[in-house]
């Protein structure tokens, strides 16, 4: 990392470590990336968040610091800080954890702190990245759809899925004087939950 990328970082982690001051009892990423625009802060100008591979930059520099800030609090025994996109909190003092979550891996920590991820990553994989979440996205909107078709909620095992199914397709069979069409739409659902 060059000279001006670390004092660009710093400067970056003074920021986000007052705005989080401002909001003790917590935020989420769009409040503190607005803020970090309207202050000026290096790649949080409307310009370089234009395209897809400047949010993402916005994005993984924001994060970076976060667990920066995370790893810092955790060190001195002084507090914690949940990061997730739609919830960054301030905790007070350290979470307390097990000799297991001590050792455990934190893969989205190592990411956030892998700078060359920043670096290195390219317009087409972020709108790859992109795709991926929204065929996700997609997807489990059209599970909880199905299920609701079957009258399930989430968690369902495919076990209890496929009992539900069975059941309400042998009511709604047209041979004992069901519905033809919630016969489809039962079809339908079990078509999208597929098997395991």
């Amino acid at each position: 990392m060059s000279e001006l990328d670390a004092r660009a970082l710093g400067a970056l982690e003074h920021q986000v470590k007052e705005l989080l001051a401002e909001h003790p009892s917590g935020t989420n990423e769009f409040t503190l990336i607005r803020a970090l625009r309207g202050a000026g802060a290096t790649g949080f100008d409307e310009e370089a968040c234009l395209d897809s591979l400047g949010l993402f930059r916005a994005h993984f520099m924001l994060f970076h610091v976060l667990y920066q800030i995370r790893d810092a609090l955790r060190a001195a025994g002084s507090g914690d800080l949940e990061i997730s996109a739609l919830s960054i909190k301030p905790v007070a003092r350290a979470l307390p954890r097990s000799q297991a979550e001590l050792g455990a891996h934190d893969a989205l920590r190592e990411y956030y702190m892998d700078l060359s991820q920043l670096r290195h990553t390219t317009s087409r994989e972020v709108e790859a990245l992109l795709n991926n979440f929204w065929q996700r996205i997609r997807h489990h909107e059209q599970r909880a759809q199905a299920l609701a078709v079957l009258g399930l909620d989430d968690p369902a095992s495919y076990e209890q899925v496929r009992q539900r199914y069975r059941t309400l397709a042998y009511s709604h069979h047209p041979d004992r004087g069901g519905d033809v069409e919630m016969l489809r739409l039962l079809n339908q659902a079990m078509a999208v939950l597929g098997e395991p």
